[in-house]
Protein backbone atom coordinates (compact mmCIF):
# COMPACT_ATOMS: atom_id res chain seq x y z
CA UNK A 1 0.00 0.00 0.00
CA UNK A 2 1.47 2.89 -1.09
CA UNK A 3 -0.11 5.30 1.97
CA UNK A 4 1.79 3.47 4.35
CA UNK A 5 5.26 3.64 5.46
CA UNK A 6 7.44 2.42 7.96
CA UNK A 7 10.41 3.74 10.55
CA UNK A 8 12.81 0.68 10.94
CA UNK A 9 16.42 -0.18 10.74
CA UNK A 10 17.33 -0.12 6.97
CA UNK A 11 17.85 -4.11 6.81
CA UNK A 12 14.67 -4.90 7.92
CA UNK A 13 13.50 -2.76 5.11
CA UNK A 14 15.50 -4.26 3.02
CA UNK A 15 14.39 -7.63 3.82
CA UNK A 16 10.36 -6.17 3.35
CA UNK A 17 11.22 -5.01 -0.03
CA UNK A 18 11.22 -1.56 1.08
CA UNK A 19 12.93 1.73 -0.43
CA UNK A 20 14.32 3.89 1.80
CA UNK A 21 12.90 7.44 1.63
CA UNK A 22 15.64 9.04 4.93
CA UNK A 23 18.35 8.23 6.75
CA UNK A 24 19.39 9.65 10.17
CA UNK A 25 15.81 10.69 11.62
CA UNK A 26 17.25 10.89 15.12
CA UNK A 27 16.32 13.94 16.95
CA UNK A 28 19.03 13.26 19.39
CA UNK A 29 22.61 11.96 19.10
CA UNK A 30 22.21 9.64 22.14
CA UNK A 31 18.43 8.35 20.65
CA UNK A 32 16.77 5.41 21.33
CA UNK A 33 14.34 3.44 19.32
CA UNK A 34 11.70 1.44 20.64
CA UNK A 35 9.50 -0.03 17.87
CA UNK A 36 5.67 -1.08 17.96
CA UNK A 37 2.63 -1.37 16.11
CA UNK A 38 0.34 1.31 17.43
CA UNK A 39 -3.54 2.02 16.36
CA UNK A 40 -3.87 5.80 16.29
CA UNK A 41 -7.08 5.26 18.49
CA UNK A 42 -7.81 2.61 21.19
CA UNK A 43 -11.22 2.45 19.76
CA UNK A 44 -9.34 0.61 16.81
CA UNK A 45 -8.43 -2.17 19.16
CA UNK A 46 -11.29 -4.71 19.75
CA UNK A 47 -13.17 -4.31 23.19
CA UNK A 48 -12.67 -7.12 25.94
CA UNK A 49 -9.31 -6.52 24.90
CA UNK A 50 -6.62 -5.26 27.61
CA UNK A 51 -5.08 -2.55 25.83
CA UNK A 52 -1.67 -0.73 26.81
CA UNK A 53 -1.29 3.43 26.31
CA UNK A 54 1.80 5.26 25.58
CA UNK A 55 1.82 8.97 26.12
CA UNK A 56 4.37 11.60 26.64
CA UNK A 57 3.89 14.89 28.66
CA UNK A 58 5.96 18.25 28.46
CA UNK A 59 6.07 19.40 31.97
CA UNK A 60 7.29 23.14 32.41
CA UNK A 61 10.38 23.45 34.74
CA UNK A 62 9.69 22.88 38.25
CA UNK A 63 6.60 21.16 37.57
CA UNK A 64 7.52 17.51 37.54
CA UNK A 65 7.02 17.05 41.57
CA UNK A 66 3.48 17.35 40.60
CA UNK A 67 2.87 15.64 37.77
CA UNK A 68 4.60 12.75 40.06
CA UNK A 69 2.14 13.77 42.94
CA UNK A 70 -0.77 13.32 40.39
CA UNK A 71 -0.01 9.36 39.68
CA UNK A 72 0.63 8.97 43.91
CA UNK A 73 -3.12 6.94 44.39
CA UNK A 74 -4.59 7.66 41.09
CA UNK A 75 -5.66 4.16 40.25
CA UNK A 76 -3.71 4.78 36.52
CA UNK A 77 -1.42 1.60 36.33
CA UNK A 78 1.84 2.16 34.99
CA UNK A 79 3.55 0.34 33.52
CA UNK A 80 6.89 2.65 32.15
CA UNK A 81 7.59 6.02 33.18
CA UNK A 82 10.85 7.47 31.77
CA UNK A 83 11.84 11.17 31.57
CA UNK A 84 14.59 13.56 30.46
CA UNK A 85 15.20 16.99 29.32
CA UNK A 86 12.76 18.22 26.51
CA UNK A 87 14.86 18.68 23.38
CA UNK A 88 13.85 22.43 22.39
CA UNK A 89 13.29 23.30 25.97
CA UNK A 90 16.28 23.09 28.22
CA UNK A 91 14.30 24.30 31.66
CA UNK A 92 11.26 21.97 30.31
CA UNK A 93 11.14 17.76 31.44
CA UNK A 94 9.75 14.99 28.35
CA UNK A 95 7.66 12.62 30.53
CA UNK A 96 7.13 9.67 28.47
CA UNK A 97 4.20 7.32 30.36
CA UNK A 98 2.93 4.21 28.93
CA UNK A 99 -0.16 2.25 31.44
CA UNK A 100 -2.83 -0.37 31.07
CA UNK A 101 -5.81 0.82 29.78
CA UNK A 102 -7.20 3.29 27.90
CA UNK A 103 -6.53 6.94 27.52
CA UNK A 104 -10.07 8.31 27.80
CA UNK A 105 -11.66 6.05 30.43
CA UNK A 106 -11.49 5.92 34.11
CA UNK A 107 -8.49 7.13 36.62
CA UNK A 108 -6.61 7.31 32.94
CA UNK A 109 -9.00 10.13 31.41
CA UNK A 110 -8.98 12.06 35.18
CA UNK A 111 -5.12 11.79 35.27
CA UNK A 112 -4.53 13.20 31.81
CA UNK A 113 -6.60 15.70 32.11
CA UNK A 114 -5.18 16.92 35.35
CA UNK A 115 -1.74 17.19 33.69
CA UNK A 116 -3.29 19.52 31.00
CA UNK A 117 -4.59 21.70 34.05
CA UNK A 118 -1.63 21.85 35.84
CA UNK A 119 -0.03 23.54 31.91
CA UNK A 120 1.64 20.54 30.90
CA UNK A 121 1.12 19.43 27.51
CA UNK A 122 -0.08 15.94 27.03
CA UNK A 123 -0.37 13.74 23.47
CA UNK A 124 -1.39 10.51 23.61
CA UNK A 125 1.08 8.39 21.20
CA UNK A 126 -1.00 5.43 20.39
CA UNK A 127 -2.51 2.21 22.15
CA UNK A 128 -1.83 -1.59 21.28
CA UNK A 129 -3.28 -5.39 22.24
CA UNK A 130 -1.49 -5.75 25.79
CA UNK A 131 0.38 -9.40 25.42
CA UNK A 132 -0.21 -12.36 28.23
CA UNK A 133 3.28 -11.82 29.16
CA UNK A 134 3.62 -8.12 28.92
CA UNK A 135 5.77 -6.14 31.75
CA UNK A 136 3.39 -5.97 34.60
CA UNK A 137 2.14 -2.45 36.33
CA UNK A 138 4.47 -0.76 38.32
CA UNK A 139 3.68 -1.04 42.09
Amino acid sequence: DPTLAALCHEDAGRLHGLVVLRRDMADAADNRTRFLLLARLASEIQHGVDVVTAAMLHAADGTFESVLGELVGSGMQLIRLSTRGAVHDPMGLRIELEFMGRADEGANARVLSSFRAAGCSVRVLGAWAARADADQPLR
